[in-house]
């Protein structure tokens, strides 16, 4: 990698790493250049401000929309069964979030700011309505009784575990949330197979 493309991306993880923990607004271009060790000169050859580095950031539309996100990600996901769909979209969610990624963060904090949602061309309603059906549909493909309901509660549980990690993140409170985020999955596994052995069971039941 030549020097130039160094330092560029030096200025955008430490834009990210910035972001995630203080927010747009709270970060200073001062910041940014002592965070990245360059010059201010340096900073304004590849940027005409901080705002201009929002375009490097364009990706989060892409992880805000599970389905399109997973098609993309995961060779042949149409294929698979939903109960295959479902084990490769637990462990892509948790393993993306479980890691230290300044990406995420500021996803996590995109996800609670509407300015920042905005920024990121991110539409709240839109990200709430495609997490929604795409859950909702494979859990309907699973047939699970109440499939909007359910997917409504499958996804708070989620969004509670993420709330859990960005609070620690903020705060430095020192978890082990690589060992939490394992106990959670195992419960969202649990979770899911109670409800489709309510199902079978129910179903055998009617047959007798």
């Amino acid at each position: 990698m030549n020097p130039s493309s160094t330092k560029r991306n030096l200025i955008i993880e430490s834009a990210l790493k910035l972001f995630s923990i203080k927010g747009i607004n709270g970060t200073t271009v001062s910041e940014l250049i002592e965070k990245a060790n360059v010059s201010r000169r340096t900073f304004y050859k590849y940027f005409n401000s901080k705002e201009d580095l929002l375009s490097e950031f364009k990706r989060f539309k892409q992880i805000a929309y599970f389905d399109k996100f997973f098609r993309e990600v995961v060779p042949n996901f149409v294929n698979l069964s939903p109960r295959a769909q479902m084990e490769v979209f637990i462990e892509i969610l948790f393993d993306t979030f479980t890691r230290p990624n300044p990406y995420e963060n500021l996803f996590l904090r995109a996800l609670m700011s509407p300015h920042l949602l905005n920024l990121f061309d991110i539409d709240p309603m839109d990200f709430y309505n495609s997490s929604i059906e795409f859950i909702e549909g494979l859990f309907k493909r699973l047939e699970i009784d109440n499939p909007r309901r359910k997917s409504r509660l499958f996804l708070t549980l989620l969004d509670g575990a993420l709330l859990d990690k960005h609070v620690c993140d903020i705060h430095d409170i020192g978890i082990d949330f690589k060992m939490w985020m394992h106990d959670v999955r195992i419960e969202v596994k649990d979770w899911i197979e109670n409800y489709l052995l309510k199902y079978r069971k129910s179903n055998e039941n009617n047959k007798k």
